[in-house]
């Protein structure tokens, strides 16, 4: 079964933040203001209420029948408020992109470490 989230469930995928060496050597800040401004709103999904969650599937998912998809992912934490890279996420999504590498191997974490610096680290997930 593939869903292409584009066109089903726009606004909705993995957490992780995929960008190539050069982008993140060349455009360290605007990287960093991504992962920063992404994080943010990971942290405001689970500080809204019904009503402001219910604002939000109007906004980006209007064609959706109420909120209780978006309040499951929510009370699951399905998104990390800190940025996950340490988290076992990380490792699952490389294995379903067959990628043999270790996360270690692969992860750079100066964007996500530089973001928790300024906006500070968050008690609402574990990674």
């Amino acid at each position: 079964f593939v869903l292409p989230l584009s066109t089903e469930i726009p606004g909705v995928g993995d957490e992780y933040v995929y960008a190539n060496g050069p982008t993140l050597k060349d455009h360290p800040g605007i990287v960093k203001a991504f992962v920063t401004e992404q994080l943010k709103a990971v942290r405001q999904l689970y500080g809204a209420d019904d009503a402001a969650l219910g604002e939000l599937v109007k906004k980006y998912l209007p064609d959706a029948k109420g909120t209780d998809v978006l309040k499951s992912m929510v009370q699951s934490k399905l998104w990390y408020a800190n940025g996950g890279l340490d988290g076992p996420g990380l490792e699952a999504t490389l294995k379903g992109f067959d990628l043999t590498q270790t996360p270690d191997q692969l992860k750079d974490t100066t964007a996500v470490d530089a973001a928790v610096k300024d906006i500070g680290k968050s008690d609402l997930t574990q990674y």
